[in-house]
Order: C-alpha cells, then sequence, then structure tokens
C-alpha cells in the first residue's frame, strides 16, 4: 500500500479524538496535518509529506507546533490588522515549559510503508502528545493566565518568545482583559520608545505606532 497524509490521517484521527481533540484536517500541499481542541482554541500541527525526491514515499517527522489562541484577543486585534491566519495565535509556549521533542527523535526521516511503521509512529507521538502537549494546554485556560505566566514572569522584551505574531498590540490586549495594573504603565513605556525610534532612524515605525495607540483608545472606550 502507497501511503500518503490522507491515510496517515484516516488512521491516526481517532486516538487525536480520545486524547480530547475534536476535529482535524489534513493539508497535503501544505505537508502538515492540524488537529484542534475547543472549537480551535488549541491547536497542533505535525509535519509530514510525500517525498518527491524518493518514490513520492510517505514521510513522517520530528516537528509538532502547538499553538493557543483566544477569540477575544483576535476579535479586538482584527479590527486593526489584517486577518492572517498566522496572526491568530495568541501563545505557542511558556517560560519554563519544556516542549523539547526529543522524544520524537525516534521519527527523524520516518517513511511510512507498512502497517507496523503506523504503529511505531502511533506509539511514539500519542505519548509525546498526552505528557507535553496537553499538560501545556491545560496551564493556559484564559487570557490572565497568559498574563501571569507570560507577561508578569519574563521582561517585555521576551514576551515575542511565548506570544508570537504582532506581541505588543497582541500583549497590550491581554493586558486590558486582565485588568492588569500593568497596562497603562506598559503602553506608556512602549509608546515612549517607539516615538524615540521614529526621531531617530526609524520613520517606517509611525504606521505602527498608529494601531498601537488605536488599539490603546479603542480598548479604553469598550473595556
Amino acid at each position: 500500500m502507497k501511503y500518503s497524509i490522507e491515510s496517515f490521517y484516516d488512521f491516526i484521527k481517532q486516538y487525536f479524538c480520545d486524547l480530547g481533540f475534536d476535529d482535524g484536517q489534513p493539508f497535503p500541499y501544505n505537508g502538515c496535518i492540524d488537529f484542534y481542541m475547543n472549537n480551535k482554541k488549541y491547536e497542533t500541527s505535525y509535519l509530514c509529506s510525500n517525498d518527491r525526491m524518493n518514490d513520492n514515499k510517505f514521510l513522517v517527522g520530528t516537528s509538532l507546533y502547538n499553538r493557543i489562541s483566544f477569540q477575544e484577543v483576535n476579535d479586538i486585534l482584527f479590527k486593526f490588522i489584517a486577518n492572517d491566519n498566522n496572526e491568530h495565535y495568541t501563545v505557542h509556549s511558556l517560560p519554563d515549559y519544556d516542549l523539547y521533542e526529543e522524544e520524537l527523535l525516534a521519527l527523524k526521516h520516518k517513511y511510512i510503508e507498512s502497517e507496523k511503521d503506523l504503529e511505531e509512529v502511533k506509539n511514539i507521538l500519542l505519548p509525546y502528545i498526552s505528557q507535553r502537549v496537553l499538560p501545556f494546554f491545560e496551564q493556559i485556560k484564559t487570557v490572565e493566565d497568559v498574563n501571569e505566566k507570560i507577561i508578569n514572569v519574563v521582561d517585555w522584551m521576551r514576551w515575542a518568545d511565548y506570544i508570537p505574531g504582532q506581541t505588543y498590540y497582541k500583549a497590550l490586549i491581554i493586558l486590558k482583559l486582565s485588568k492588569s495594573s500593568s497596562y497603562d504603565s506598559f503602553y506608556l513605556m512602549y509608546k515612549d520608545r517607539l516615538e524615540g525610534y521614529l526621531s531617530g532612524e526609524m520613520p517606517e515605525l509611525a504606521s505602527y505606532l498608529k494601531t498601537f495607540i488605536s488599539i490603546k483608545e479603542y480598548l479604553d472606550q469598550n473595556y
């Protein structure tokens, strides 16, 4: 039998369902399978594809991307920036939480050519999801958790390590929704820095600053 991303998905989806994922979708052209939980609030993407350089054999690997999205953040964010799929994610890692994929190294460049191969992948992938990924999701249930476990814990210049994309737009929104006492002080500090850069050699930040101010005005008027 010739395996593909679709046939692999058909094999593995019930096991992900048993772990609590309620939806999933293979993306052959992107070379990944996405699994979703809680109305797409939690997402795990597993990279796998057919190897065009080797008789189009189906190939899995070690790359998993685990992300958390908050609709309440995105509802505000996309009033001010383009609704880009890459901006939907609010959190993709946590300070001092190890998502290192050492257990998955046995799957590096692993070709799927038999049912035995499928079972081997299942027996490595599912314990990793259960023991590493699900506890990660469990730690971030609300925007208050993002504030308490990221924004309040690490220096603001490192927030981008954990909050991807337009980090500081998202952080401002999270601070407001969390009713954080740091909301105004962060806004003033970051606004002053942006204005300082504008007076120097970074005039391209003008539109970014304008959006940052607009988000603050919207938050103050509506929340």
